[in-house]
């Protein structure tokens, strides 16, 4: 429910700006003003309130590793002054930051959680229904049903409280999504019916589309197909009276996949036109795929016939459009792939690909589409769907091994009947946009693991541009704050410990530092034996990376200071940070990692081995950046080596 999404998401922004709810309009000037203004605050309400300011400005514009820095910049003055409502916005801005720019939903949850625990002391209902919405959202988008539930409940609890018929529909929407998803369709659809009734006493219409939706697809899995119908139809129409494409795209998926499924030929043709139009109309690459996939399976299947022979022909005069449309299918396929988890429906794309390939006389692509066939269907977990499939592989796959040794040969005896299975089971490719994380749970489990392992080697934007282009290029940044640590006498203390509480020393330390660092908008490079390495001020550039180094070392001597008390070997540590220009990006082609290289980071080091137990030790680079922020306090020139006499200060 993209649309419930945008509507908490821009709430919860109209709440962090403390407004009434009205159109927001984005100010380019805003940020420059601000910024000039923050040398001129003298006080740390000044910097704070502007530091607030700067993250709404940020998070409006979704620059959001912008927005997190300047909200987090704000966050210990108004903790401090216990400003409960300052503090619970910043904490829901946090949770959208987390959850829909950085993609980091447990960090999500836990801000919404804090946004929770304030709102609850304030007793504020009005928050709490903004802080429920979006937990419910964020734990159903992740499948997490019960937890979906007891936020929906909590919600419908302040709807009827404050006889708010709005709140109280999509209350009843979620807790009837969460039923479904659980599998209990009969509580699944009385909730839906109760929000049917609030939804229309609201006349929330956009609502009650979403709504009516969600029922069809009840309807549909029950095989009540007319009924199914009869609610896709209102819902899209609906759509069409709010003029909303993107919503159109969607139910016009499930009408597809209905007239699909019941062989009306002719609703199937319009669903699908319609469809195109509506997909194109929103300019998104992955409805306009959808379709296009969809539309040249049904296509393909059209300019087809019997031969007599038990094989099949292309029609007299379609050879070229038939060729046109399996290669138009090919091109949208990777974009589909790039928005869809559905690899269920990956296979069958393959396997039609690899069937009308043969027809044309490419061996080679429809064995090559074969391979993909069953290398999506290997790791495709439902193997009950995939028994539908298994007379029409075996046929497919004893025909390949003649490909594989002759290109010369074709894929021969696949039925008329076949493919017609085949485009019924392919559906409609949105059908996995609506039910990915019903249906495919455990793949989209997998995905996540997979690209939160790719998140934990590289920053957030090398990782999408690796995923999309599959290589990064190392890029020059003009100004950085680069971090250093080390523990004092750590080799010392390593040889009265055994490794077992060596080695739980440091990962509770480097465990802490992590968690600094991604609070403070900071990327950790790499831990080089006790050393730990980060920098501010990338991959995103930030006026404040100084600023922010400067804040997450603080942290740093707190956490060690306070770890020193817990155990009897505690640890000290120095710290030392310079800014300036450096290169960064990925280095090697295996086990491959995120590097940062240059004479900044060398001068870092310089700064952190001139330190000295529990100080930061900064450059006049950096001390220049923060002065405004920190009282420094000139150390003199000290000789450095291989870099001569250099201007030092302590952070105070």
């Amino acid at each position: 429910m993209n649309r419930t999404w945008a509507i908490l998401a821009g709430l919860c922004f109209l709440l962090l700006n403390g407004v009434a709810v009205k159109a927001q309009t984005t100010n380019p000037g805003k940020k420059d003003s601000l910024l000039a203004e923050l040398p001129k605050a003298r006080t740390e309400a000044a910097r704070a309130n502007i530091y607030f300011e700067m993250g709404r400005d940020a998070l409006s514009s979704k620059r959001y590793r912008e927005a997190m820095t300047y909200l987090n910049a704000s966050l210990p003055y108004y903790h401090q002054s216990k400003d409960l409502k300052k503090e619970s916005r910043i904490n829901l801005g946090l949770g959208i930051i987390y959850i829909n720019g950085l993609r980091q939903t447990d960090s999500g949850i836990n801000a919404l959680n804090k946004a929770e625990a304030l709102a609850k002391q304030m007793q504020s209902d009005s928050l709490l229904s903004v802080v429920y919405g979006l937990l419910i959202y964020t734990h159903s988008n992740m499948g997490n049903a019960k937890e979906s539930l007891t936020y929906s409940r909590n919600r419908l609890a302040i709807g009827l409280r404050a006889k708010d018929d709005n709140i109280i529909a999509e209350s009843y929407h979620y807790i009837g999504i969460a039923y479904a998803t659980m599998g209990e369709h009969r509580n699944a659809m009385d909730n839906y019916r109760n929000s049917l009734a609030s939804y229309r006493k609201s006349g929330n219409q956009a609502g009650m589309s979403e709504l009516m939706l969600n029922i069809g697809q009840q309807y549909l899995q029950e095989g009540k197909n007319d009924t199914a119908k009869t609610f896709f139809n209102d819902a899209l129409k609906i759509a069409e009276q709010q003029g909303n494409k993107g919503k159109q795209t969607i139910i016009l998926t499930m009408l597809t996949n209905l007239y699909t499924a019941t062989k009306d030929t002719a609703n199937l043709k319009i669903a699908l036109e319609k469809g195109m139009a509506a997909a194109k109309a929103t300019a998104d690459p992955m409805y306009i795929s959808s379709f296009s996939v969809m539309k040249g399976l049904v296509d393909l299947y059209g300019m087809m016939k019997p031969d007599g022979a038990g094989s099949y022909i292309i029609l007299p005069g379609r050879r070229e459009e038939f060729a046109h449309t399996v290669e138009s299918i090919t091109q949208q396929l990777d974009i589909y792939k790039q928005s869809s988890i559905d690899i269920y429906r990956w296979t069958q794309i393959h396997l039609a690909l690899a069937i009308a390939n043969n027809l044309l006389g490419k061996p080679q692509m429809a064995y090559d589409n074969l391979i993909q066939y069953n290398r999506y269907r290997d790791s495709f977990a439902n193997q009950e769907k995939s028994k539908q499939f298994s007379e029409m592989e075996r046929r497919v796959v004893a025909d390949a091994a003649d490909v594989k040794v002759n290109y010369a040969n074709t894929i021969r005896n696949v039925s008329l009947a076949g493919l017609l299975l085949l485009l019924l089971a392919s559906g409609v490719i949105l059908y996995a946009y609506r039910q990915k994380r019903r249906d495919n749970k455990l793949i989209a489990t997998e995905r996540e693991k997979s690209d939160n392992l790719l998140l934990n080697i590289l920053p957030l934007e090398v990782a999408e541009e690796l995923k999309a282009k599959g290589s990064s290029k190392a890029q020059q940044f003009d100004e950085v704050s680069v971090l250093f640590t080390d523990f004092v006498n750590f080799t010392k203390i390593s040889e009265s410990l055994g490794v077992d509480e060596l080695l739980e020393e440091l990962n509770v330390h480097f465990t802490a530092f992590d968690r600094i660092m991604e609070e403070h908008g900071l990327e950790k490079i790499k831990t080089i034996g006790d050393a730990y390495l980060a920098v501010s001020g990338l991959p995103v550039a930030n006026e404040m990376h100084a600023v922010n180094a400067i804040a997450a070392a603080k942290d740093i001597i707190a956490f060690v200071a306070a770890r020193r008390q817990q155990v009897p070997y505690g640890l000290d540590i120095r710290i030392g940070i310079h800014s300036g220009p450096l290169i960064a990006g990925i280095i090697g082609v295996k086990k491959f990692a995120y590097d940062i290289w240059g004479d900044t980071v060398n001068t870092a080091a310089r700064m952190e081995q001139n330190s000295i137990p529990g100080r930061i030790n900064i450059s006049e680079n950096t001390c220049s950046l923060v002065k405004e922020n920190y009282t420094c306090t000139y150390r003199g020139k000290i000789e450095v080596k291989g870099k001569g006499a250099l201007d030092m200060y302590f952070v105070e």
